[in-house]
């Protein structure tokens, strides 16, 4: 077996595993599976880097090793009571992206010939860690609706890492926007790709501004503030389902 898809589904299998202890609050294996499915994901995304002489960019299988190493990293060095309670999602959250790239090859994608301008690779990139990042966020928005003891310190956990997300894709786009500038200039068209990025920022915007009136209902709060990183892991999953890629 190719050592890429071998980190692959060594990952699976540990994260597998890292779920089942936290299911029967056997935490302290938990968390060290946890760890080690981590660990492994680094190694895949290291393999994938050495392969391409890039950083993973696009497609099911190099998005979803990217986005579930971010989440992981975010999750296992998380400190306090409240992070605690993130294990189980995070570990579950990992585990579905990762079944997401099981009939993917465990190969690098196709190489695009602007993948070399790096105006381009870093929109893809950036893009990538801050699925990861909002992915995160939401896992913790989510996990506040059923831990009423830490909702407060749960909610503080999700805003964070929801306004790091947003910095990363908006540099992101800054990136993109460049690449556009330089690649289509006056040529340049609204399309649903720049649709689906302004869906993704607004709903951020307003998870972050809500009005007065929403701010005393915790639970409506933590619903919306998990709703930019749901609304973007979808949006991805179905383009890359769509596209085949």
């Amino acid at each position: 077996m190719a050592p890429l898809a071998l980190a692959y589904f060594t990952a699976l299998i540990v994260h597998s595993a890292a779920l089942l202890f936290l299911a029967f609050s056997k935490n302290r294996a938990g968390l060290w599976l946890l760890r080690a499915g981590v660990a492994v994901l680094a190694i895949a995304v290291f393999i994938l880097c050495w392969q391409a002489r890039r950083p993973p960019l696009y497609g099911m299988f190099e998005i979803m090793i990217t986005v579930t190493l971010v989440s992981g990293l975010c999750g296992v060095f998380g400190r306090g009571a409240d992070a605690k309670r993130l294990w189980p999602w995070v570990t579950g959250a990992n585990l579905v992206l990762l079944l997401f790239a099981l009939t993917r090859p465990k190969v690098p994608g196709l190489d695009f010939y602007m993948y070399d301008y790096l105006w381009t690779a870093g929109f893809f990139f950036l893009r990538n860690l801050a699925l990861g990042c909002l992915l995160f966020a939401a896992l913790a928005f989510l996990a506040s609706l059923s831990n009423q003891d830490q909702r407060q310190a749960l909610t503080w956990r999700g805003r964070n890492y929801l306004l790091v997300g947003c910095a990363l894709f908006l540099a992101g786009e800054m990136s993109g926007s460049y690449w556009a500038l330089n690649w289509m200039g006056d040529f340049w068209l609204w399309g649903r790709g720049f649709l689906m990025s302004t869906l993704m920022f607004l709903s951020a915007m307003f998870a972050f501004h809500l009005p007065a009136g929403l701010g005393g209902r915790p639970r409506l709060a933590a619903a919306l503030g998990a709703l930019p990183g749901v609304l973007v892991m979808v949006i991805t999953i179905w383009s890359q389902i769509v596209e085949g890629v």
